[in-house]
Order: structure tokens, then sequence, then C-alpha cells
């Protein structure tokens, strides 16, 4: 009889070991928590990176590293880039739609900048560095231009 209750106490301090250290919240994947209104994408991966651009944006302003430093050029409102699931861009200027060809991530130092990054290419049309987006304004470094490009959906 010992024995036995000695054996019952095993299994239940061991069964009850089990349930209470079972935290099921843990178990389950939480929910996105990257804020891509408002995220650096230097130093980010690409499946962020993509996630972070896809969509619709609005050019809203352009600057031009010249001879006399940095010029502000102010585009027509009617400039839209789309950023496609396929890895391919889309422009709307003027009511007039160019699909660019299927671009390529690829790592490694730019002639943008001495750091390593992820720059979007689509070779002899795109060099594109996504910088960061702040207030949903995704800032491009295109070497000699920074583009800005504000979020429509």
């Amino acid at each position: 009889m010992k024995q036995l209750f000695s054996v019952y106490s095993l299994v239940l301090c061991c069964t009850a070991g089990i349930i209470l250290s079972c935290n099921k919240n843990n178990d389950l994947p939480g929910p996105d928590t990257v804020d891509y209104r408002n995220i650096n994408l230097r130093d980010k991966p690409v499946a962020t990176i993509q996630k972070a651009t896809a969509g619709k944006w609005q050019q809203v302003m352009d600057s031009v590293y010249g001879w006399a430093g940095w010029t502000v050029i102010h585009p027509q409102q009617d400039r839209f880039v789309y950023f496609l699931n396929n890895d391919s861009v889309k422009i709307e200027n003027s009511g007039y739609t160019t699909l660019l060809d299927k671009g390529n991530y690829i790592w490694g130092r730019s002639v943008h900048t001495p750091d390593s990054v992820y720059t979007f290419t689509i070779p002899g049309k795109l060099y594109w560095v996504m910088d960061k987006i702040y207030n949903d304004t995704l800032r491009i470094d295109a070497w000699p231009d920074m583009m800005y490009l504000k979020r429509m959906n």
C-alpha cells in the first residue's frame, strides 16, 4: 500500500508539474510587431524590405546632389511607384505607365554607401538602396538622387 501511494504521488506530482509549467501563450506565434511605418531598412533582410515597401507609393520629393550641394526638386504630384509581389516595379507618371523588369536584391557595398546593404537592381535602369521609412515616407538612396515616396495604401 505504501508503495502504491508513493507511485501515485510521483505520477500526480509529475503531471501537475507538466500542466503548471505549460504556458500556452508561448506556444502560439505572436503578432507581427514590426512597425513598417517607421523602420530602418538598411540592415534588414530582403523579406522585411519587400514587406515594408510593397504596394503603391506617391513620389513627393526628389533631391539631387550636384556641384552646388543638395538641390530639392518637387516633382509632379501624379507620379506613383508600385512595388509588386514579384519584385518588379510599375511607375505611373502623368498618366503614362511603365512596367519594369523583375529586379533583384544584391547584398554588398554599393556605389551609394560604404556599408554593406541590399541594393534593389534592375540592370541598366534602377540601383536603389531602400534606406528607411519614417512616418510612412520611404527614402530611397538612388545616388546621386534621394527619392521620397509617401505610402498610399
